[in-house]
């Protein structure tokens, strides 16, 4: 090999980067990784695209009657003028390594989504050191009921279930979609949360038609979300029936 071979391992290093940034089983993880580690990623799924690229040409070279053997042919003699004589088949070895790694992520993503497992999963998964990620992703399982009671920048208080966590292709959560069962605000000044609008006849809908959900769904941006914890409506009541003789209360009895 030439003085060209380094610059064109850049090819299957460039497969192996789109691969890991746009796969969601690895991109939302990579957003953790130290720089060391996510070079020791690239590297080694480099490594494993080239490996398939050569394999890839050995079975196309070996079947030299086929229409791929006039394609690789034709392909070494346009390369063959930008890189080292004798370089050309290393060169379509790196090509398809390069498309391997492009072509990957689309085939891991219809992957998962075959398995029934969606891009906000991948995410919620790999978020799950973070306090607000976390518990999200135990309220977001479709098996597990659990109520979340979100606090925003303006005090108003939304109480709900969370319908959908959509996550960009970046990593970066932009908003939620709760389905409330009830609302309020906190005093700014004593933080006393009061319950306003309950949402009774929005749930009879919801059980009697499923596609009623969409019309209630409140779309919340991430980055006004002040404070996030479960909420119990039965473990509410009882605080406020035990402290509502007292006149330092922090509650007030939920909307009859």
């Amino acid at each position: 090999m030439g003085n060209d071979a380094p610059f064109l391992l850049l090819l299957p290093a460039a497969g192996a980067y789109w691969l890991l940034t746009r796969s969601w089983q690895f991109c939302y993880r990579l957003r953790h990784e130290r720089p060391g580690l996510i070079a020791y990623q690239v590297v080694l799924f480099g490594t494993i695209l080239l490996a398939l690229g050569l394999l890839t040409n050995k079975l196309f070279a070996a079947i030299s009657t086929s229409p791929y053997a006039v394609f690789i042919d034709a392909l070494a003699d346009v390369i063959a003028p930008a890189i080292k004589p004798g370089n050309a088949s290393f060169a379509i070895v790196c090509l398809y390594s390069l498309g391997f790694g492009i072509i990957a992520p689309s085939a891991l993503n219809k992957a998962a989504q075959w398995r029934g497992r969606s891009r906000d999963i991948y995410y919620l998964r790999a978020n799950r050191d973070d306090a607000f990620e976390a518990q999200w992703y135990a309220a977001h399982q479709p098996t597990n009921f659990r109520l979340v009671q979100l606090t925003l920048d303006t005090n108003k208080v939304y109480i709900g279930t969370i319908a959908e966590c959509p996550a960009t292709e970046a990593g970066h959560r932009r908003s939620i979609e709760l389905l409330p069962l009830a609302s309020g605000y906190r005093d700014p000044e004593t933080q006393t949360l009061t319950l306003t609008t309950d949402y009774v006849e929005a749930s009879r809908q919801i059980e009697s038609d499923a596609s009623a959900a969409s019309r209630f769904e409140v779309v919340i941006r991430a980055d006004r979300i002040v404070s996030s914890s479960p909420f119990d409506f039965v473990l509410y009541a009882r605080f406020w029936q035990e402290h509502s003789a007292t006149s330092s209360t922090d509650v007030h009895p939920p909307p009859s």
